[in-house]
């Protein structure tokens, strides 16, 4: 029952555990069943002993089955010949019990008191040995990725041993390496790390990159001196803002709305671009708060429609409308500049500008869809937030 447990806990993030809690719990289940035949045979009638034998049988067929399906996961790409060995195991198996179903049962008081099971015991021994086997083949191929991130992160922080003397200290730094490695979570750990890093490098391109480009520019072009400064102090606004995480603060006090309106108010004051913010009612009733993860995408799309604005139509009027709730979200951000031509995303990929990029990936995060194109009367520029997904 423990084992089983274990199955439905941990089948969807930790696998490996699952199948090998599986297989805990048919062999647990087998072995009990053949301790309790060999106990009790003297005890028990020609039908119960049948359908106890019947019984050992099919859990130690499982059991092996079990384990070959184990080692032969499709999600590890198993080569033929080992798939090819599993199923022959399988067959053994069965035809071994079937064998064993079918020989004339002795009778216990003639036979010699030591195999009260009979041929049942080719059953149970053929069953442990192919078991043990694909288990030890199955944990082998799992723990190769994780040997071999092991030997890269040696090799990185270390290098190989060039004394003996080294080769303990080697090895036991090894060891605890490849012991971290195998730390429940560790993966887990690992993604977030990298999302995380993906997502502060995208706050960063939307900004604090646009100011330090403005600022190399004046730079460049030997421009106003005061100006240079503003983009300076601009750019170290925001990286303060990010350290602060002031837009999580405003997002988690006032909510989407009220963080899109700061929003508007740092665009209106660092360049001629113009905000007007509609918020729409849904069914009549006042816009709601959706889940953080959703409103922290939302303003940051938000975020980066609006810098495309400043820096490709300076002067253009924006018009957002937001319509949210704890179940749906619909943001978008249309302006009246010269609109996007056909191919633009690709360009800007090319020249490092990844606005609309990490829009998308922004959206994906979070299970919405994100629409950007030509505004409605053909002119402009719209980007279109919708959660969940349409």
């Amino acid at each position: 029952s423990a084992s089983l447990c274990v199955v439905g806990l941990a089948m969807r993030r930790h696998p490996t555990v699952a199948w090998l809690a599986l297989i805990v719990a048919l062999s647990t289940i087998t072995v009990d069943l053949a301790s309790f035949g060999r106990d009790h045979r003297a005890d028990l009638g020609p039908e119960t002993w049948r359908w106890i034998a019947l019984t050992i049988v099919l859990s130690a067929i499982c059991a092996t089955s079990a384990a070959v399906a184990y080692a032969v996961d499709p999600a590890r790409r198993a080569a033929r010949p080992l798939r090819a060995a599993g199923a022959l195991t399988v067959v053994v198996v069965f035809g071994v019990g079937a064998w064993a179903l079918a020989t004339p049962d002795p009778e216990i008081a003639l036979t010699e008191p030591a195999r009260p099971l009979g041929d049942l015991v080719l059953v149970t021994r053929a069953f442990l040995i192919t078991t043990l086997a694909f288990v030890v083949v199955g944990l082998l191929r799992d723990l190769r990725p994780a040997v071999e991130r092991t030997t890269r992160r040696m090799a990185s922080i270390r290098g190989r041993p060039r004394r003996p003397a080294d080769a303990l200290g080697y090895a036991a730094a090894w060891i605890r390496t490849f012991g971290e490695e195998l730390t429940p979570g560790r993966a887990q750990q690992r993604r977030a790390a990298i999302a995380e890093r993906a997502r502060i490098a995208r706050d960063l391109h939307a900004v604090v990159v646009p100011d330090l480009r403005r600022a190399l520019r004046e730079a460049e072009n030997v421009g106003s001196v005061d100006r240079l400064a503003a983009s300076l102090r601009d750019a170290l606004r925001r990286v303060e803002a990010m350290v602060e995480t002031r837009d999580a603060i405003g997002l988690e006090i006032g909510g989407l709305v009220a963080a899109l309106e700061s929003l508007a108010e740092r665009v209106e004051d660092r360049s001629d671009v113009r905000v007007t913010i509609d918020v729409a009612e849904s069914d009549g009733q006042p816009p709601a708060s959706p889940p953080p993860l959703v409103a922290a995408a939302a303003l940051r799309i938000a975020a980066l429609a609006l810098e495309n604005v400043v820096r490709h139509a300076p002067s253009a009027q924006v018009r957002i409308v937001i319509s949210s709730g704890p179940d749906r979200v619909a943001l978008s951000i249309e302006d009246d500049g010269p609109g996007i031509s056909p191919g633009i995303e690709r360009a800007a990929l090319e020249d490092g500008r990844r606005g609309l990029a990490d829009m998308a990936t922004e959206a994906a995060l979070c299970g919405a869809s994100l629409r950007s194109g030509l505004g409605k009367h053909g002119s402009g520029m719209v980007v279109a937030f919708d959660w969940p997904a349409s």
